[in-house]
């Protein structure tokens, strides 16, 4: 389920944004035994019904948000209850769009309103 994102949100965000933001989580994610040499790589997560994942532009293309997504998703459904969940990509983010879709999401159109490609 690819949808856009709403206009004013720009995708990827840069390092200024996602180091500060994933490394304040990094003292429970160490806790948990996770990270490589306590660096952050980036996160997949949900909100409501949505699942959402961002990486560090260093790590793309190594399957991470691929294997996050799916982690992620399963996780939605087994423990959580979810019967569906959506991916809000701008669709000019065409690697965001493969994850989805490697993670089992497909393409149902654009939520009205909402940004222009």
């Amino acid at each position: 389920m690819c949808r856009s994102l709403l206009a004013s949100t720009h995708f990827p965000k840069s390092r200024s944004i996602c180091i500060p933001k994933a490394g304040r989580a990094r003292p429970k994610r160490r806790r948990h035994g996770f990270g490589r040499e306590g660096a952050p790589a980036g996160v997949a997560l949900t909100f409501e019904c949505e699942l959402g994942y961002t990486f560090d532009p260093a790590v793309w293309g190594r399957g991470y948000a691929t294997e996050a997504a799916r982690c992620v998703r399963d996780y939605a459904r087994d423990v959580l209850g979810w019967s569906y969940a959506i991916s809000a990509i701008l669709p000019q983010n065409a690697s965001s769009r493969r994850v989805a879709e490697r993670s089992g999401a497909r393409a149902e159109g654009r939520m009205p309103g909402v940004a222009s490609s």
